[in-house]
């Protein structure tokens, strides 16, 4: 793998942060939107909703989960499994430190009630408070359509740095912990497990923001985790498996599609949310996305983190 395409591909995240800003600033008239109202509530100003430390606690277990399977996948699709002691104790320190961070902020900036109702599932966002349907079901679909697309996703990624796909069982335990507690938490949440499903993966509200999270893990998350995990790789001269290509996007295809097609024909902005500064009353698909990356700034930055622990954890045990 070349240094240059691995930088490359981190670029992602600070470009789409960028565009996203520059396509906000112009929506909003506004260069300067830290105390302009962006989030597609209408409550939470470009501050408010970049640190938006209450909503971040709310997708903790979501976090703990896709990191697993974003690790494990990788350590199964990759050769190299060298040992790196102590250093998931430093990435140790950072996961808890940015959860206590979190903690404070969003007790100081957005009050007990709303941080003891995110974490206790009974918020989604500022307008809907739903009695055990908070965040965890608002990202069940993605949650679970992750565990079909990230092996594509890495496909992909490895493809482009020039890396060798090598499958193996190394992650498959951190993958198969991640299944488990999908269901388990699933069924602590809902008190059932198939009709919540059947319900979720037929809604299209649930569905359409499924597909804007899928979008924000592929240019926000999974770039950074990938260019940290893989700071000691040297470089690489593979060419493509077009094999493996072919198969993890079959595998992919389907959850995803279902997601993309139903809102689309449903009609992604009657499916939205309508605050008073919307165009003509709806919200343009791209600017939920634009608003919804900054949603989850914190976020990124503790599936990071997370994902690097699991990783110098697993490579300390397993080399």
């Amino acid at each position: 793998m070349k240094p240059g395409r691995r930088h490359l591909l981190v670029l992602l995240t600070p470009l789409t942060y960028l565009a996203s800003y520059l396509y906000l600033a112009w929506y909003h008239n506004e260069l300067n939107l830290w105390g302009t109202v962006i989030h597609e509530s209408g409550k939470l100003t470009f501050y408010q909703t970049t640190f938006y430390s209450s909503h971040f606690l709310g997708h903790i277990l979501v976090y703990v989960i896709v990191s697993l399977l974003f690790v494990g996948y990788y350590l199964s699709m990759s050769s190299d499994l060298s040992r790196h002691f102590g250093k998931w104790k430093r990435y140790a320190l950072c996961t808890l430190g940015v959860l206590v961070l979190a903690l404070i902020h969003s007790l100081l900036e957005f009050g007990p009630e709303s941080t003891w109702d995110y974490l206790m599932q009974r918020m989604q966002d500022e307008n809907n408070r739903y009695p055990g349907n908070g965040s965890w079901n608002l990202h069940f679909v993605s949650t679970t359509t992750l565990i079909f697309a990230i092996p594509f996703y890495l496909a992909v990624c490895l493809t482009w740095m020039r890396s060798k796909v090598t499958f193996n069982w190394k992650g498959i335990s951190l993958v198969g912990a991640a299944v488990c507690l999908i269901v388990l938490v699933t069924v602590i949440v809902n008190g059932n497990l198939f009709s919540i499903v059947r319900d979720l993966w037929t809604d299209d509200r649930h569905l359409a923001h499924s597909a804007r999270e899928m979008v924000t893990f592929g240019l926000i998350y999974f770039p950074l985790a990938l260019f940290m995990i893989q700071q000691g790789e040297g470089s690489g001269t593979v060419r493509p498996n077009l094999v493996v290509l072919l198969i993890t996007f079959l595998i992919a295809l389907g959850p995803v599609f279902i997601q993309i097609l139903s809102p689309l024909q449903a009609g992604i902005d009657n499916l939205s949310q309508t605050p008073s500064f919307a165009r003509e009353g709806k919200l343009s698909i791209i600017y939920l996305l634009a608003s919804h990356f900054f949603e989850h700034f914190i976020d990124s930055l503790f599936f990071v983190s997370l994902c690097l622990f699991w990783f110098h954890v697993s490579k300390r045990t397993t080399a």
